[in-house]
C-alpha cells in the first residue's frame, strides 16, 4: 500500500471517529421542556476536559522529543508520512491544545465565581438563582453582567480552540500516543460545550422569554379547556330545555 492511500486511510479513520464518539452528550431540554443542568456535573467534566488535554499536551511533547533524538520515529508514523510534516502536525496539536486547555480553565474560573456568588445568595436553587442573574443582568446590574459576559466569553474561547483541535484530528494521520489523546481531548471539551451552553441558556434573556412564551401558551391551553367546557356546559343546558319542551308538549 502507497504512503499516500494509508494515510487517506487513517485520516478518514479518525473522521469517523469524530462523528460518532465527539457528539454533546448532554441535551439541553429534557421532558417536559426542562433545561437539563446540573453545576457539580459541570464541575467534574470541566476537571476532566483539564485532565484530557494535559494528556495531550503531554503525549504531543513526548513524541517531538522522542522525534528529536530518534530521527526514526515510530514504525507506523514513518511509514505513512514525511517525518517533517508528522513532526509539524504534532507540534500543532501541542500548541492548541495548550490553548484548548486554557480557554477550559478561564471556564472553570468563571463557574467558580458563579458557584461563590450563589453560594452567599439567598437562593437554594440554582435554577432560581440563574434566572435571577438574568433578570439583573437585563436591568443592567453590573455584577450579574460580568459574571455572565465571563462565562459566554469562556465558552466562545473553548469553541473556538475546539474546532482547530478537530481540525487537527481530521488532518492527523494515526499516531500512537498524540491521535488517541487528542480524540479524549475533542469529547470531553465537547461535553464541556453542551453544559456551556445549558447554564448559560439559564441566565440569558431568551430563556426568559421562552419561559414567558411557555407561560402564555400554558394559559392559551387553559383558557381554551375552559372555552371547550363551557361550551359543553351550554351544550347540555340547551339539550336539558330542549328536552323539556319536547317532554312538555306531548302532555
Amino acid at each position: 500500500m502507497k504512503p499516500t492511500t494509508r494515510r487517506n486511510i487513517m485520516c478518514l479513520v479518525a473522521a469517523t471517529a469524530i462523528s460518532t464518539a465527539a457528539a454533546p452528550a448532554f441535551a439541553l431540554f429534557g421532558g417536559g421542556g426542562r433545561i437539563v443542568y446540573d453545576p457539580t456535573n459541570h464541575v467534574q467534566n470541566l476537571k476532566s476536559a483539564v485532565e484530557a488535554t494535559t494528556q495531550t499536551i503531554t503525549q504531543a511533547k513526548i513524541f517531538i522529543e522522542t522525534q528529536l533524538t530518534n530521527q526514526k520515529l515510530f514504525e507506523l508514523a514513518d511509514s505513512i508520512a514525511d517525518t517533517s510534516e508528522i513532526r509539524a502536525l504534532v507540534g500543532d496539536v501541542f500548541r492548541e491544545s495548550q490553548r484548548l486547555q486554557g480557554s477550559i480553565r478561564q471556564s472553570q474560573r468563571a463557574l467558580n465565581d458563579l458557584q461563590n456568588v450563589f453560594g452567599a445568595s439567598r437562593f437554594h436553587n440554582w435554577n432560581e438563582f440563574a434566572a435571577d442573574i438574568g433578570r439583573r443582568k437585563e436591568a443592567g446590574d453590573k455584577q450579574a453582567t460580568a459574571l455572565f459576559d465571563a462565562a459566554a466569553h469562556a465558552d466562545m474561547q473553548i469553541r473556538n480552540a475546539l474546532d482547530a483541535n478537530r481540525a487537527l484530528l481530521q488532518k492527523m494521520p494515526y499516531v500512537s500516543g498524540p491521535t488517541e489523546a487528542l480524540q479524549a481531548s475533542v469529547n470531553a471539551s465537547s461535553i464541556v460545550i453542551d453544559q456551556n451552553s445549558a447554564m448559560l441558556y439559564m441566565m440569558s434573556t431568551q430563556n426568559k422569554n421562552q419561559a414567558q412564551k411557555m407561560a402564555e401558551e400554558a394559559k392559551k391551553e387553559e383558557q381554551h379547556e375552559q372555552s371547550l367546557a363551557d361550551y359543553f356546559v351550554e351544550s347540555y343546558r340547551a339539550l336539558e330545555a330542549d328536552r323539556a319542551q319536547i317532554g312538555g308538549g306531548a302532555r
